[in-house]
């Protein structure tokens, strides 16, 4: 029995599969619009400002705007997730990140009679 071709088929239909769902989701990058996230507060980690009521706008892969929830209505095709009880980091974050001043990071190092 020759078992090349029953793989050789297999192959042929994993590629086929690939090369059709391509498309498919290219197309629905395209419609799909904007991402419009409603941030009941925004952190620019720039400045330290919090700001309420916020709506973060994505367009592909990249945050396009960050501007008032009141003046970004929803447009046909965008899609929106809702996070107006949270507060919200926009762009990249450490978020292995000790928030402190102090460079022992000895996590027992307060509780010691010998600091």
């Amino acid at each position: 029995m020759d078992v090349s071709f029953p793989l050789r088929r297999l192959a042929l239909l994993l590629v086929l599969i690939g090369v059709s769902a391509r498309p498919a989701a290219a197309d629905e990058a395209i419609t799909a619009g904007r991402i419009l996230v409603r941030a009941g507060h925004v952190l620019d980690v720039h400045t330290g400002n919090e700001t309420a009521d916020q709506t973060i706008i994505v367009t592909g892969n990249t945050i396009s705007a960050i501007g008032a929830t009141s003046a970004t209505p929803r447009q046909p095709n965008d899609q929106e997730i809702d996070l107006r009880g949270m507060t919200v980091l926009p762009g990249l974050i450490d978020v292995h990140t000790h928030l402190t001043m102090d460079n022992n990071f000895d996590p027992y190092h307060e509780l010691s009679p010998l600091r």
